[in-house]
C-alpha cells in the first residue's frame, strides 16, 4: 500500500496517445460463421469489453466473423433484431444456422462449442423470460416463486451434464453461475419490495437480509473465472466500493485532484483481489469512466491502474480509448453540425459564431437531464447581458417528445434538435456514453472543455474566465 500511495506522487504530463494494444496479448483467433434465412443483408457484430469486431451478411444470409479475444469468454452477438450469447475459447471454430423469423427455434450450430451454443440459446430464453414474477411476488410467496424460475435453469444444466464432450469449464461456470443467479434475486428483491410497496429503505420486512449479506460476504472473490458473469462482476463492485467508503472517510483522506475517489477504488481493489481480478474490475471501471469523465479527470488514477496492472490487454485497450479523445482535446476545432431548431429550420453551430457556447445535451427522459434545467435557467439569467449562447441539444428518439416538452416549459435560450439519438453527429464526435452532458466552446468553435462542469456546479468560474 506505501509503494501505491507512493506511487501518487508521480506526475505523468501525458498519456500513451497512439496504441492499438500489443496483438500478441489479444489470443488466438475465433472463428464464427453461418447463414441466416430470412436476412438479405446487414452486418452481425460481436462484443465483449465493447464491439470486437463487425462483418457484414450477404445477400444469401451468409457470414464469415473472425476476431480475437485473449481468453475464453461468454460473447455477446447482435444481428438484425436479435442479440445472442456463445461461450468462445480462443481457436474455436463454430457454425451456425438459423432462419431470423423464428431464431431460437431454428437455431443450430456444428464445430466448436455447439453443444453450448444451443445450451446459451435455451438458457437465455429461460433467465430473462421468466423472472418478472419473481421479483413481483408477495413475502410470502417469493421463495416458491424463485424456485419455480430456477428449476428450469436447473433442469436444463442437469441436461447439459448428461451430454459428451461439454467443456468442463463450461459446466463448472454453469453450475456456478446458479447459485450467483440465486443470491442475486435474494438481493434485489427486498429493494424492489420496498420500492413497489411505498416502503422506506431502511425499515424492515419480512426477508432473510442479514442471511443474504452474509452469503454475499462469503462468496469466493478468489476465482477469476466467476468474472465471465455480470452479477458476480456487480457483487465484487459493491464490496469494492464499500471499502473505498471506509478509506475515504479514514484517517488521513488523500485529496489529490477530481479523480480521488477512483484513486480510493484502485486501492480499494488492490487490498481485496488477486491481480487478475483486481485489474479486470479496475480496467472495466476506468474505461467505463472514461466515457463519461474523459481523460483528464481520471488520469491519476489511470496511472496508478497501469503502474500495477499484469495483463497488457487492459493498458492497451484503455490507451485505445483515451487516444479517441485526441479530437477533443482543448483547442481543437469542433466540426459545424446541422441541427433543427424548435421551429422546423436548419441551423448550424456556425450560426452562434462570435459567442462563447454552452452546450447541454440532453434528453426528455433523462431525470438527472431535468434535475439541471432549474440550474440551466438560473445560469442563463446571471448570464443574460454577456455572449454567452446557452444551447440545450436533445438526442431524443423522435421529435415529438422534445418539442412537447420544449414549449409546454417554454424553455429558453437555443433549443435544437440532433437526429439519430446517440450516432448522431454531435454524439459520436463527443463521445458521448452518458448524459447530460455540457461542453464549453470558445466564439470560434473551438473546445475550451469537452465535458464541462454541470448547471448546478462551479461552472460560473469557467464562464467568468472566457466572457
Amino acid at each position: 500500500m506505501k509503494k501505491l500511495l507512493a506511487l501518487l506522487t508521480i506526475t505523468v504530463s501525458v498519456f500513451a496517445a497512439s496504441c492499438s494494444g500489443p496483438d500478441s496479448t489479444r489470443g488466438n483467433m475465433i472463428t464464427v460463421a453461418g447463414k441466416i434465412d430470412g436476412i438479405d443483408g446487414g452486418t452481425i457484430s460481436v462484443s465483449r469489453d465493447g464491439v470486437v469486431a463487425t462483418t457484414e451478411i450477404q445477400p444469401d444470409g451468409a457470414f464469415h466473423l473472425p476476431f480475437s479475444y485473449y481468453a475464453n469468454y461468454y460473447f455477446q452477438f447482435r444481428l438484425a433484431d436479435q442479440n445472442f450469447w456463445m461461450y468462445l475459447d480462443p481457436g474455436d471454430s463454430i457454425f451456425i444456422t438459423s432462419d431470423i423469423n423464428d431464431f431460437r427455434n431454428t437455431f443450430s450450430a456444428s464445430g466448436s462449442k455447439s453443444v453450448e451454443a444451443g445450451y446459451m440459446i435455451r438458457k437465455t430464453e429461460l433467465d430473462f423470460g421468466s423472472v418478472a414474477p419473481v421479483m413481483t411476488a408477495g413475502l410470502d410467496e417469493y421463495f416458491e416463486k424463485k424456485n419455480e424460475f430456477l428449476t428450469p435453469l436447473i433442469d436444463l444444466l442437469n441436461e447439459l451434464e448428461k451430454q459428451n464432450n461439454v467443456d468442463p469449464g463450461f459446466l463448472r461456470l454453469e453450475k456456478a453461475y446458479i447459485e450467483l443467479r440465486s443470491l442475486e434475486l435474494d438481493l434485489n428483491y427486498p429493494l424492489s419490495y420496498r420500492m413497489r410497496n411505498n416502503i422506506d429503505r431502511n425499515a424492515p420486512i419480512d426477508f432473510p437480509e442479514e442471511e443474504t449479506k452474509r452469503r454475499l460476504e462469503n462468496l469466493d472473490y478468489s476465482d477469476p473465472l466467476l468474472l465471465r458473469f455480470g452479477n458476480f462482476r456487480n457483487f465484487a463492485n459493491r464490496k469494492m466500493h464499500e471499502l473505498r467508503q471506509h478509506m475515504m472517510h479514514g484517517i488521513n483522506p488523500i485529496n489529490i485532484g477530481p479523480d480521488s475517489s477512483m484513486i480510493y477504488t484502485v486501492l480499494a481493489a488492490d487490498s481485496l483481489f488477486i491481480p487478475e481480478i483486481r485489474d479486470f474490475m479496475l480496467y472495466e471501471m476506468l474505461r467505463n469512466n472514461l466515457g463519461f469523465a474523459g481523460p483528464a479527470n481520471i488520469q491519476r488514477s489511470v496511472e496508478l491502474f497501469t503502474s500495477m496492472n499484469e495483463n497488457p490487454y487492459y493498458t492497451g485497450k484503455l490507451n485505445d480509448a483515451i487516444a479517441q479523445w485526441d479530437v477533443l482535446t482543448p483547442g481543437s476545432l469542433v466540426p459545424d453540425f446541422a441541427f433543427t431548431d424548435i421551429e422546423g429550420n436548419g441551423v448550424r453551430l456556425s450560426d452562434l459564431s462570435g459567442k462563447l457556447i454552452y452546450i447541454d445535451i440532453w434528453a426528455t427522459w433523462c431525470g438527472p437531464c431535468l434535475a439541471e434545467h432549474p440550474h440551466w435557467n438560473r445560469l442563463m439569467e446571471k448570464y443574460e447581458d454577456t455572449e454567452i449562447a446557452f444551447l440545450a441539444i436533445s438526442i431524443d428518439e423522435s421529435h415529438g417528445p422534445w418539442e412537447k416538452m420544449v414549449r409546454e416549459k417554454e424553455m429558453k435560450g437555443y433549443n435544437w434538435y440532433a437526429e439519430n439519438a446517440w450516432q448522431s453527429d454531435i454524439a459520436t464526435h463527443f463521445l458521448i456514453k452518458g448524459i447530460p452532458r455540457f461542453i464549453l466552446l470558445d466564439r470560434e468553435r473551438r473546445i475550451i472543455d469537452p465535458n464541462a462542469g454541470r448547471p448546478s456546479g462551479n461552472i460560473s468560474e469557467l464562464l467568468d474566465q472566457h466572457i
